[in-house]
């Protein structure tokens, strides 16, 4: 999480590490992890990245 603060990237494997985690281990709905992604990532692109979040 701290790359993505700093660098605006994250590699696409721990992407989808971190979206599990949220999802299944706290519980959050994939659309607030999808929306912090959106706000940060540089190289965000709505329709490979939400459709990722959203089989989490």
């Amino acid at each position: 999480m701290r790359q993505i603060n700093q660098s605006g990237y994250m590699h696409n494997r721990l992407r989808m590490v971190v979206a599990s985690f949220l999802t299944k281990d706290l519980g959050l709905d994939w659309r607030r992890g999808e929306q912090y992604f959106e706000s940060l990532l540089n190289d965000f692109e709505l329709s490979s990245n939400n459709g990722g979040w959203q089989w989490a």
